[in-house]
């Protein structure tokens, strides 16, 4: 078997595109990459939002590198919430 490349990217476009579409209704499905397998799942939005910016305190990396955690929290709230 080959690895599974990661489209990160892709990937993030279609959860945004998701949040967009499906984001209204309080649903929204989750891809994430972990060690090489591929999770998607569907979950309330509140929780996912939850989840993205505790992840991105803790680690301490902004989303796409744009500048640090709290504006990555920013965006994210004003994007979703």
């Amino acid at each position: 078997m080959k690895p599974l490349k990661s489209r990160s990217t892709f990937d993030l476009t279609l959860l945004i595109i998701g949040w967009m579409f499906i984001g209204a209704k309080g649903i929204v499905l989750v891809r994430f990459m972990l060690g090489g397998i591929l999770f998607e799942f569907w979950a309330f939005r509140w929780i996912v939002s939850l989840m993205l910016i505790w992840g991105l305190f803790m680690s301490g990396v902004g989303l796409l590198n744009w500048g640090g955690g709290r504006q990555a929290a920013e965006f994210l709230m004003l994007l979703f919430g």
